[in-house]
């Protein structure tokens, strides 16, 4: 027996910790085999050496020697089949942190092996951690590295979606590569912005992230966007552990029904798309949810409130526009430390009692995008207003009429419910006015 058949046999005898460490990189690969045919004889989640396993990995995945790195990332995907979610919980986000450190900068083979074990993690309800680490190797000083990241991103929010793959902190983190000096970076995170659109809708998308880009990217993801959006909303490629049990519980369920029983037709839940029911597929997703509270009233300086007391209609409606477009930002600040009273009653009394059309329909507009700014923090104003908007509907000027229907809707979608404003209603459909009556009623049909 040869020498290095010698010292490989003599370290069969070692712990498993001394195994992986050994200064020999042989010895470390055929430790790396050993794992990986153990773990491939696995058949009960309780065997003992699948947490003697768990350990091991956040060493074993950042081997100096490139053969023995790639052994111990087959070995820990061959965990990865066998293991729950409690045996790899404790050290994912090391190993994670290791593998995109020392595997991502590697050889083609070795970086495969890399995504495809931390995909595994995702499977194993590890979405958290794997983000987290993909979001931190955005800013790694490899550039090879830094694109394999955002990589694995598209891949793992393509095959789990976003009820799985959080999108929130990713949109958090992509902005800076938009300036990065790496191309690649650039075209990966477009390709990963266009991705997350089919998740989470373009509107939350342009919400979140057009005002951090330059116009050529701007039309460059637009137009990406519309051609992915034809394709319809996404279903999940792969599914989690959970989701497999539950769905083969499922399954179980249905083969053992009446209908299975007399021959009655089945579908088949071979795959996530026949498996899984229709709330699988995540609605529309809200721009609100997604964005930083933002007070706007920091931003409304002394010649804002000049404007509204101006006597020229076109200053006062200057100062609405110059709030209707602050009030843009998908979530506006409340709270005890945010007053809006003195803005409120300024609007009001412009709803009230200003004569020029265009301005009231401008107000109007304010106080609904207040609202769907607001939203729960705006009820008992929004409350306070729907007699004043109801009395609106009387206005010969379509726009203005038009302009209190929308707004009320957005507060009745907001903020209240009919029953918060039945006495408000009922003012108005017992109106003196036959326009307000017709109107007031209009608007509760769709409602």
């Amino acid at each position: 027996m040869s020498d290095e058949a010698t010292a490989i046999a003599e370290a069969k005898k070692l712990p498993w910790p001394d195994r992986i460490a050994h200064p020999n990189w042989k010895v470390r690969s055929a430790a790396f085999d050993d794992i990986n045919v153990a773990c491939n004889g696995v058949y009960d989640e309780n065997d003992p050496c699948l947490q003697e396993f768990a350990s091991l990995f956040p060493k074993a995945v950042q081997d100096s020697n490139a053969a023995a790195q790639d052994k111990a990332l087959d070995a820990l995907a061959a965990f990865q089949a066998k293991a729950t979610e409690q045996h790899v919980a404790r050290n994912v986000e090391k190993t994670c942190t290791n593998i995109i450190n020392k595997a991502l900068a590697g050889r083609i083979t070795t970086v495969q092996r890399a995504g495809a074990v931390l995909l595994n993690y995702v499977e194993l309800e590890q979405a958290p951690a794997v983000t987290e680490a993909l979001l931190a190797g955005f800013k790694h000083k490899v550039p090879k590295v830094a694109v394999a990241c955002i990589d694995l991103l598209v891949q793992a929010v393509s095959q789990f979606g976003t009820r799985v793959v959080e999108p929130k902190p990713i949109l958090k983190a992509l902005p800076p590569l938009f300036e990065s000096k790496d191309g690649k970076a650039r075209d990966k995170a477009k390709e990963l912005v266009v991705e997350l659109s089919r998740w989470v809708g373009m509107e939350v998308i342009r919400a979140s992230l057009f005002k951090e880009m330059r116009d050529a990217m701007k039309e460059d993801i637009e137009r990406a966007m519309q051609e992915v959006s034809s394709l319809g909303r996404p279903q999940p490629e792969r599914l989690t552990r959970k989701e497999q049990a539950r769905i083969a519980a499922l399954k179980a369920q249905q083969e053992g029904s009446p209908a299975a029983a007399t021959g009655g037709q089945q579908e088949e839940a071979d795959t996530p798309e026949a498996a899984a029911p229709a709330e699988e597929v995540p609605p529309e997703m809200d721009p609100y949810d997604f964005a930083d509270p933002k007070d706007i009233l920091k931003e409304l300086k002394k010649e804002f409130w000049e404007g509204l007391e101006s006597k020229k209609w076109s200053d006062r409606k200057g100062a609405l526009v110059q709030l209707r477009e602050l009030c843009a930002h998908p979530k506006l600040a409340s709270g005890r430390d945010v007053d809006y009273g003195d803005l409120n009653r300024e609007l009001r009394k412009i709803i009230s009692k200003d004569n020029n059309v265009a301005v009231v329909a401008e107000a109007v507009q304010c106080t609904g995008a207040l609202a769907k700014g607001i939203r729960q923090g705006y009820s008992g104003t929004a409350k306070g207003l729907v007699e004043v908007l109801l009395e609106k509907f009387k206005e010969k000027n379509p726009a203005v009429g038009r302009a209190a229907n929308e707004s009320l809707t957005t507060m009745h979608k907001y903020c209240f419910s009919l029953l918060d404003v039945a006495e408000s209603l009922a003012g108005g459909l017992s109106h003196a006015s036959p326009k307000v009556k017709e109107e007031t009623l209009g608007w509760l049909r769709t409602a």
